[in-house]
């Protein structure tokens, strides 16, 4: 089930993966709001364990960059990720979200994510299709290497 999606420069939405999405109230949220969001881990798995989802994307159209239109956090602390630097899933179902339910006027386009942990990332997407009509999303960008180790098994 979708809810209808309006577009609100300034609000915060939550979306749930696995094609749900919910809309916080409507409130004015900045990217620098953003990064003062902080999650109570057990009452977020709670809510997004009982909708049958894996995390919770919180997203804003307000970025920190000129060139990006979407700015984005992903928390999935039941599995372990208290927050993901770069969430290409989430942000994959976002895309077509978007695009899908016309909340958004390109096709292509760039979403930010974990400037707040100081690793910013840019997630590129293009989305082939058009309102209600979504054939394929391709998402993409560069990565570095944060870790390194071995397993022994």
């Amino acid at each position: 089930m979708f809810l209808p999606i309006k577009r609100f420069a300034e609000t915060l939405w939550l979306f749930f993966q696995k094609r749900r999405v919910y809309q916080t109230k409507e409130c004015r949220i900045s990217p620098d709001a953003a990064s003062r969001c902080q999650i109570n881990p057990m009452l977020l798995s709670e809510v997004y364990l009982a909708h049958g989802t894996i995390g919770c994307y919180i997203f804003t159209f307000e970025t920190v960059e000129k060139f990006s239109r979407v700015h984005a956090r992903f928390f999935a602390p039941d599995g372990g990720i208290m927050e993901d630097a770069a969430t290409g899933s989430a942000a994959g179902s976002l895309s077509g979200y978007l695009v899908y339910h016309n909340a958004i006027d390109v096709n292509e386009f760039t979403i930010e994510q974990c400037d707040f942990m100081k690793r910013p990332s840019r997630i590129y997407a293009e989305v082939t299709g058009e309102k209600r009509n979504i054939e394929k999303v391709c998402i993409g960008g560069s990565s570095i290497i944060v870790a390194k180790g071995k397993v022994f098994l």
